[in-house]
């Protein structure tokens, strides 16, 4: 039914988030993490151009993903805390509550939209090796972990919670790792830090 829900609204929306397929955003994201790996270092314009295909990765993924209504939001809330927040909840209806497809489609909203704003901080500074395009690679880490993802894609009932499903994250390993050890290591050479 959710399924249907949500197919029903993209219909209904236009689907402005059809221009560009999620294989494409993941070749331009794939090509990018290779430019650096092929470089000598991840300098200041590879940096940015990471930073412009995971925006538009995340833009993309962010879009595909449905936000619940006031109505539906205060309804889970509900359910999760009939007396109030913080209040005591009878377990099992906690637990049914927390493996529905709303509370997955919320959770998995949450961490679409934190990634996507993210990275548009990400994009206004990378390749200026300062403190600020540190922090943004720091903050973006944990979006490339996407095990959290696609378990609530899977009970939102979007994806098969498998990383080849449609959202394509097969490439998020290899994007935390250009960014732990090459686009950090470049980094480490440029931005002066107090020692």
């Amino acid at each position: 039914m959710l399924r249907t829900l949500i197919a029903f609204s993209v219909l209904l929306s236009g689907c402005t988030w059809c221009s560009a397929s999620t294989a494409e955003l993941q070749a331009k994201l794939e090509a990018a993490i290779n430019s650096i790996r092929n470089a000598d270092s991840a300098e200041p314009t590879l940096r940015l151009q990471l930073a412009d295909a995971a925006e538009a990765y995340w833009v993309s993924f962010d879009s595909r993903i449905p936000a619940l209504t006031a109505d539906e939001n205060a309804k889970l809330d509900r359910d999760m805390f009939p007396n109030g927040l913080g209040s005591i909840h009878d377990a099992q209806e906690l637990v049914a509550t927390i493996n529905s497809a709303p509370y997955a489609l919320r959770k998995v909203k949450e961490f679409s939209s934190r990634c996507r704003e993210r990275h548009q901080d990400l994009k206004r500074n990378a390749g200026s090796g300062s403190v600020d395009e540190i922090l943004g690679w720091l903050r973006a880490v944990d979006c490339y972990d996407y095990t959290e993802p696609a378990h609530y894609l899977k009970g939102a009932e979007l994806s098969n919670g498998r990383a080849d499903g449609p959202f394509k994250m097969q490439i998020l390993g290899s994007a935390l790792q250009i960014i732990s050890d090459e686009i950090a290591d470049a980094l480490s050479h440029e931005v002066p830090l107090p020692r």
